[in-house]
């Protein structure tokens, strides 16, 4: 799931203010489904298939009109590669900042040297040959059948959060989750992610601020799993008592006054031995 950066200079920008409503939606959303090098396939049919999955009345002609805007105002370039349309956005690499960049879509023909990825009208340039390193070498040596096996891993685990929620909020969290546990070198699996899912919904309610709260405080204390949230603050780890009675989901019972009067238990008088008496004037 690929996540990229916006910049509060989109509040201000005369280029974003010359588009309607819908233009910029469509900006917005040609952003997050782009490749790492920002190129798209431009086919209007497509874009409808990959921007607006279950918005319904957007047509073909609305999206092809409002990329022809997006295209006149400089905002992004359009180009052929084999009689495919493409387009790309020229300031890309200007404003995205990538590891490991991964071309889905052909560059311009006419790219030509590397060019200023800023300049308007300009495709952004593909990164210079590095010297290869240790990991570099260990991903070539994978054999493909691996490297497609965790490249489907991952689109299964996109695809099942994107059918869980579609509140960015929750979605980001999860997000976040996910890249702790991979931190931890210790990856959710397709099923470990729906159980965890499954306890999100018994412990929020259903609310989807309970549930960015529930994923921030295991993302926050490095927990693989999701627990009723802590009482001891934003911020602090819960204690480890805590966490314990959290685990094994302890069930908690309020007593009313009087109904543990039958426990009450008088340890000195238990400790004397039997047939002695107390000591004048102390309470038995």
């Amino acid at each position: 799931m690929p996540r990229r950066m916006l910049e509060e200079s989109i509040c201000y920008s005369d280029d974003l203010d010359r588009l309607t409503a819908f233009e910029e939606t469509v900006f917005y959303r040609l952003l997050v489904n782009c490749d790492d090098y920002g190129r798209f396939d431009a086919r209007p049919e497509f874009m409808k298939s990959r921007l607006f999955v279950t918005k319904r009345g957007i047509t073909d002609k609305s999206i092809a009109d409002a990329v022809a805007k997006l295209a006149l105002v400089g905002i992004i370039r359009r180009y052929e590669v084999g009689g495919r349309p493409y387009l790309l956005f020229p300031t890309w690499h200007a404003h995205q900042r990538l590891r490991d960049s991964r071309a889905r879509y052909p560059a311009p023909q006419d790219s030509g040297t590397a060019q200023c990825a800023a300049t308007r009208g300009q495709p952004p340039p593909e990164p210079e040959q590095e010297p290869e390193t240790e990991d570099q070498s260990e991903t070539e040596d994978q054999p493909e059948t691996e490297r497609r096996r965790r490249a489907g891993a991952r689109e299964e685990i996109g695809a099942l959060v994107d059918r869980y929620t579609r509140n960015p909020a929750v979605a980001e969290a999860l997000a976040g989750y996910l890249e702790m546990r991979d931190a931890k070198k210790k990856p959710a699996t397709r099923r470990a992610l729906e159980l965890v899912m499954q306890s999100l919904d018994k412990l929020s309610g259903g609310d989807d601020a309970q549930r960015v709260a529930l994923l921030d405080q295991s993302t926050r204390n490095g927990w693989t799993d999701v627990y009723p949230l802590s009482q001891t603050g934003q911020g602090q780890a819960a204690s480890r008592p805590a966490r314990e009675v959290a685990q094994h989901r302890y069930t908690q019972r309020t007593y009313a006054p009087g109904d543990l009067d039958g426990l009450y238990y008088d340890v000195g008088q238990a400790a004397r031995a039997p047939g002695e008496h107390t000591k004048e004037g102390e309470q038995p």
